[in-house]
């Protein structure tokens, strides 16, 4: 683990320790909680971004790149996503995306969204 990853995990594990209220609380330098579930979160998310759900089967994000505006992914882990939350999930998205019919790790999902997202014509 490299010394930033250190203190991002520092900074996660106090935050942690600190009890979460229903509106969003600083508790840490940069590091807000409240305590909220997924459907709540993301109507709030929803007001200011554009939601987009990441699966495999999603639309190719390099045809749509270039309209996002805002954009926030909603992604599985290894796991994937349970059925329950992903009716939630899909309530709010603007539209199902992927970057691979393959599956991949999150960390390169959003790695590889980032960078197609800055390639994306008229964004350069």
């Amino acid at each position: 683990m490299s010394p930033d990853e250190r203190s991002v995990a520092g900074l996660i594990r106090k935050a942690l320790k600190f009890e979460p209220g229903r509106e969003w609380v600083e508790a840490n330098s940069g590091v807000f909680t409240a305590k909220k579930d997924l459907k709540g979160l993301l109507e709030e998310l929803s007001h200011s971004y554009k939601i987009y759900y990441m699966r495999e089967d999603g639309e190719d994000l390099r045809r749509i790149a270039h309209k996002m505006e805002r954009p926030l992914f909603v992604l599985g882990d290894h796991l994937g996503v349970k059925k329950e939350d992903e009716k939630v999930i899909i309530q709010f998205a603007e539209d199902i995306i992927s970057i691979s019919k393959l599956s991949l790790m999150a960390e390169q999902c959003i790695t590889i969204a980032n960078y197609e997202l800055d390639r994306a014509p008229g964004k350069l």
